[in-house]
């Protein structure tokens, strides 16, 4: 079904809803309560879930909720990463940087890789482009469930003592 492209702004406007508030909700419940390896694993897992099933959203209402719902879990997960890349590393201050560009460049490669399938797929013809997202979207959340498992291979990283005293905000 075609969506205009206010529908299409108001959307991803959601979802960026999602990622401002996700730190304050997530953020705090790794660091006062659980290991950031498993919220981490837990938030790719249901994150897959929701690409998944916005694979086959068939209205613009199931894409608000998903694009909100997906804000919500994918975005802390960037903190998360770093939390345990300067908890692990040897010499953070020396070690982080290197880390974080090459974790950049990986998802560089794939988004260009994942543009250029779906150009391939479509031809010649840019509208059947879209549809190839779906196909696009199940791999994602096939990756998700991929960066899930492999969240349960990295190192413990359990709360702070004594973080679950203070206050949530």
């Amino acid at each position: 079904r075609n969506i205009d492209q206010v529908t299409v702004g108001n959307i991803l406007a959601v979802g960026a809803i999602g990622a401002m508030l996700s730190p304050l909700i997530i953020g705090q419940i790794a660091d006062r309560y659980f290991n950031v390896e498993r919220v981490m694993a837990l938030c790719h897992f249901m994150g897959a879930a929701i690409v998944f099933r916005i694979a086959y959203a068939t209205s613009p209402t199931e894409l608000y909720i998903y694009s909100f719902a997906y804000g919500l879990l994918y975005t802390p997960t960037l903190g998360l990463v770093n939390a345990i890349s300067f908890r692990h590393l040897p010499d953070s201050s020396k070690n982080f940087g290197k880390v974080r560009v090459w974790g950049t460049a990986g998802w560089v490669v794939v988004g260009i890789s994942v543009g250029q399938w779906l150009l391939f797929r479509a031809g010649n013809d840019g509208a059947l482009q879209f549809k190839y997202m779906a196909d696009a979207r199940t791999r994602a959340a096939s990756l998700g469930i991929i960066l899930g498992l492999y969240c349960f291979t990295l190192p413990a990283t359990p709360p702070w003592p004594g973080r679950e005293k203070l206050s949530p905000l």
